[in-house]
């Protein structure tokens, strides 16, 4: 086409040079030179047309064949290539959609309610993020949504994610396991039953670990060690790690042995596993033991198995010695002691912060407690204000932007009757000293505070108890006042519900220590009266309860009205004194928008483990949680959550 064109041209010149040649060296009249360049000039303009038409047509050719192959590609892409095109309208109806859609639903789902289609992968829509996975008749897909065009794209990834899927399966999977309470339980048990226990626990673990392809070992006495892939883990974890029910059977109703474990799955190396699985062990044994608690590598959240019995308490006093004389050194290597409890403080809080300001300045250290009296709820402003009236405890106090600005690299921060650094009264104190000490009752959550010296014990009644159980063991004899020890007894009375739950010995104990040491009953009284107004929102909580799931009690207050998390607390224990009751609930809002929830429990159930699956924590008897949102959503997720303690 190219040497054709060239012709022409060629041709073209010619004839325009012989029409000059004419024009110059020809003898001819004006006339006929005029003419011939009239004639040469539509010729060119005639050919020139000719050629841009030609042109033209070759690209209107060109195109059209472009054209038909892009139509041909785009085709072959929505109706053969194995890639899912959706496109949905603002009502959520599917208005189009690829042959390959159809496959993967095995049929046209044109006109439909993506709802109806699927309901996991509409729920998906909401919740999810641009690019999320959908599985669907053992295959998956990577589906990418976008929003704005209401477009889905469905590409199966499944031979991905079966290679993932293997590649986490195999993911080394190493777990400590310690006998937690098995010196407590048998100290008084012959040498030869001791050791027959010991031969049972090892025995029934030994099967377990067998029956499930997990390698088992012993450590040392009463500690062991197993790995497997991860692939076992998951299965245990659907058995719910029943061997825990299996180890309580050994000893009968009189002899409740338990064990604990701590599982670390996909980590770098078997040294990486072998410390995160010790620190496990750790949290489970801080949480009161009978217990497993998993953590995979990246993974932000922790698993927690079992947790179904109280722990026993320990009549053996050496970690109180211990603690104690940890606390002291501290005391005496730092600039001055700050006190912090929990948010809304209650009166075990502020009695085992009384009780650890007066070892301070008994040593020979300023101390001050954080406590904001405009966050107060009513009831404990009456407490509050009784104890203020004593002037030497006035002193204590100091608002919590005071304690900021007296704060030192040097300072001790004392946390009192929590761990979770997101309840504390103002965590900005946490970063402004490297000394931090602990002392707390309620079982450890994830949210913990790392600390320089932690004494925690969930088998105590209360941290009250925890810091009057320390009292001998100082370099100084610790003397209380009449309202020192007043305020510590209500703390230990307050979380006993007055002796009726979850007390041991050493909880009278304390209480008997404390009477010698200047409690009075009749201060006591004062300090935990409410006002009657207190009485009536118990009375209307009370009257609106309902009996859930048999063994339930939900009581939900009227969504005009707001409550103290006070009032709705002692609601709870009111409520668990119903017959045949195992647990109460009493849900109300503190604030708009902010759900309260107090869950009591007589020992049957573990409450700690229902609040933390809606946010919150506490002990196995008494805890709490809050909840973002209104009254029914509350309820609706505490529903669903019984249900779910109700199927394992």
């Amino acid at each position: 086409m190219k040497s054709n064109r060239k012709k022409e041209l060629v041709i073209i010149a010619i004839i325009n040079a012989i029409a000059i040649a004419q024009m110059v060296f020809w003898d001819a009249n004006e006339l006929f030179i005029i003419g011939l360049m009239i004639v040469v000039t539509i010729f060119n303009g005639l050919y020139f047309a000719f050629y841009v038409r030609k042109k033209n047509a070759d690209f209107l050719q060109a195109k059209k064949q472009l054209s038909y192959r892009i139509d041909e590609v785009g085709n072959y892409v929505f109706e053969k290539m194995p890639l899912g095109i959706l496109l949905y309208d603002e009502t959520g109806k599917i208005v189009w959609s690829n042959p390959y859609i159809h496959k993967i639903f095995e049929r046209d789902i044109d006109n439909q309610d993506l709802a109806m289609v699927d309901n996991r992968l509409f729920e998906l829509l909401a919740n999810a993020k641009e690019i999320f996975e959908f599985s669907h008749n053992d295959l998956t897909y990577a589906v990418t949504h976008k929003k704005i065009e209401r477009v889905l794209y469905f590409d199966d990834i499944s031979d991905y994610a079966d290679l993932a899927q293997k590649y986490e399966d195999s993911q080394a999977t190493l777990g400590l396991i310690v006998l937690d309470n098995y010196d407590e339980v048998v100290k008084n048990l012959d040498e030869q039953a001791q050791n027959d226990y010991k031969r049972q626990i090892t025995d029934r673990l030994s099967s377990w670990a067998s029956e499930h392809s997990v390698m088992f070992r012993t450590l040392r006495d009463g500690r062991f060690i197993i790995l497997m892939p991860h692939k076992i883990l998951t299965t245990l974890c659907d058995n719910r790690f029943s061997i825990l029910d299996d180890i309580r059977t050994i000893g009968g109703e009189d002899v409740v042995l338990t064990v604990s474990m701590g599982i670390a799955s996909g980590y770098e190396s078997y040294l990486a596993s072998f410390n995160r699985a010790s620190s496990l062990v750790d949290l489970a044994l801080s949480r009161g033991g009978d217990q497993v608690v998993i953590k995979k590598s990246g993974v932000d959240d922790f698993q927690f198995y079992g947790g179904k019995t109280n722990p026993i308490a320990s009549q053996n006093r050496v970690r109180a010695r211990v603690n104690a004389g940890a606390y002291e050194r501290l005391i005496l290597d730092s600039d001055h002691v700050v006190i912090m409890g929990h948010k809304f403080p209650d009166a075990d809080a502020l009695g085992a912060s009384i009780g650890l300001a007066k070892i301070a300045t008994t040593i020979g250290k300023e101390a001050y407690i954080v406590l904001n009296k405009g966050e107060l709820d009513k009831a404990n402003e009456i407490f509050v204000s009784e104890m203020l009236t004593d002037e030497t405890l006035a002193s204590y106090f100091v608002a919590s932007t005071k304690a900021i600005e007296m704060m030192t690299k040097n300072s001790l921060l004392v946390i009192a009757d929590t761990q979770n650094r997101n309840l504390v009264i103002d965590n900005t104190l946490l970063g402004l000293t490297n000394k931090i000490a602990i002392f707390d009752h309620h079982r450890r959550g994830t949210e913990h505070i790392e600390a320089t010296l932690s004494y925690t014990d969930p088998s105590v009644s209360s941290t009250a108890e925890l810091v009057v159980d320390m009292l001998d063991y100082f370099s100084k004899r610790i003397d209380l006042s009449t309202a020192e020890a007043s305020i510590m007894l209500s703390g230990i009375m307050l979380d006993t519900r007055r002796f009726m739950y979850n007390t041991s010995k050493k909880t009278y104990d304390a209480a008997a220590i404390l009477k010698q040491k200047g409690a009075d009953e009749k201060y006591v009284a004062r300090l935990l009266k409410a006002p009657i107004e207190h009485y009536y929102a118990r009375a209307h909580l009370a009257e609106r309860a309902r009996i859930f799931a048999n063994h339930y009690l939900i009581a939900v207050a009227s969504d005009e009205y707001a409550f103290d998390r006070t009032e709705i607390a002692a609601t709870a224990d009111d409520l668990l004194n119903v017959q045949g009751v195992k647990a109460s609930f009493v849900l109300g809002f503190s604030a708009p928008n902010d759900v309260s929830i107090s869950a009591r429990s007589t020992g049957d159930i573990n409450v700690q483990l229902i609040m933390e699956a809606l946010g919150g924590g506490g002990h196995l008897t008494n805890a709490a949680a809050r909840f973002a949102g209104t009254l029914q959503e509350a309820v609706k997720a505490l529903e669903n959550v019984l249900l779910d303690l109700a199927k394992k």
